[in-house]
């Protein structure tokens, strides 16, 4: 995307400072309103109130207490003193900060459209680029543009638990604060590394977009989860189960894409892009996935199931490939490909391994 300069006459007349300046001093009055704010860092125009923004946001995701004090002793020493009585003097009460903050976050998606359009109206000029590439660029922008803003996306982490096997298992409450919704998130040690898997689990628990720390302070939000967490022993049988779904993963990496029922019976699986594009499953037949572990790890289906079920699987699902259906099992994207498809197809390819496209025609059935 097109960097954003400040000196430039366009980036200039989208802004509003005292919006943003109003939103910071109803923080440090009431910091509890951060919770009905949809707003990140990255929507303040103005290097100093985001700063601040970014600080108060961590230390309420924490559980720290927001005060005038606690967010100075963190602040660089590249911004006044004088910011933090200023804004509080201009702010009497924090009862509109939601107004203010819907002009920032206005302000906001204006700039991002802005860029957009200047970065299309460059590439589409630049026989270089392929149109598939400006596509890509013009949805993945859209889709990390939320409007109009929600009532909140800010969410709390408590009751952390860190099961000691190996490779180590967390789990951790995910708390809503405006409604205090509440669900239970499962985490392995790669998914916590992994903002984007972090992110996708979180969204999925609670039925949210989450407000979280940016990729510069994921590496200090995580370790502030990890040791804040309860370590407790693992039963025996933890280290099993992740070795049985290790091998579990291993099949899929090394599969390939099925067309007809024969490509199910060889051992292959269907990709299920759901009706969101978004939501994928993969299907498959669950003797031909026990073959190929039998000699690599001892297990049985109804061990293996009693694994993937709280990870969401089915079993037994009708689906319709061609002219046939079967009834299969099925487990989500993040199941199969803990860092995402894509991702480890390259390391396949890197291993030397065979490379794997799950594409196929597929219909799900109502038997």
């Amino acid at each position: 995307m097109t960097k954003r300069d400040p000196n430039r006459a366009s980036d200039r007349e989208i802004e509003d400072k005292e919006s943003e300046a109003f939103v910071i001093g109803s923080v440090l009055l009431d910091p509890d309103c951060i919770a009905d704010l949809d707003l990140s860092p990255e929507d303040f125009f103005y290097y100093e109130f985001r700063v601040i923004f970014n600080i108060c946001l961590d230390m309420f995701q924490r559980g720290e207490p927001i005060d005038e004090k606690s967010v100075y002793d963190r602040m660089p020493a590249d911004i006044s003193a004088s910011i933090l009585p200023g804004v509080i003097a201009r702010v009497p009460t924090s009862v509109h900060a939601s107004y203010y903050a819907s002009r920032v976050r206005e302000c906001s998606v204006r700039r991002h459209l802005r860029d957009l359009s200047e970065d299309i109206r460059r590439m589409v000029y630049d026989n270089d680029t392929a149109l598939a590439s400006i596509f890509d660029i013009v949805t993945s922008t859209m889709e990390s543009i939320r409007w109009p803003p929600l009532m909140s996306r800010f969410v709390i982490f408590r009751n952390g638990v860190e099961l000691r096997s190996s490779p180590p298992l967390y789990s951790f409450d995910v708390i809503r604060p405006r409604d205090s919704h509440l669900e239970r998130i499962r985490l392995t040690s790669a998914m916590l590394s992994d903002k984007r898997a972090f992110t996708r689990e979180v969204r999925e628990a609670i039925s949210l977009e989450p407000m979280l720390p940016g990729q510069k302070d994921w590496g200090d939000f995580i370790n502030f989860l990890v040791q804040s967490a309860q370590k407790e022993p693992a039963p025996e049988s933890a280290s099993h189960d992740q070795e049985v779904l290790y091998w579990f993963r291993e099949w899929f990496r090394r599969g390939h894409d099925a067309e007809t029922i024969d490509d199910l019976q060889t051992g292959y699986a269907i990709r299920d892009l759901g009706a969101s594009q978004k939501d994928e499953w993969y299907f498959f037949q669950i003797n031909r996935a026990m073959y190929w572990m039998k000699d690599r790890v001892k297990t049985s289906q109804q061990e293996l199931w009693s694994i993937l079920e709280p990870l969401g699987a089915k079993r037994d699902h009708s689906i319709r490939l061609k002219d046939d259906s079967r009834k299969l099992w099925g487990v989500r994207e993040r199941v199969a490909f803990p860092k995402g498809r894509e991702e480890e197809q390259m390391e396949l390819l890197e291993e030397g391994e065979v490379d794997i496209s799950f594409l196929t025609d597929w219909e799900e059935t109502d038997e």
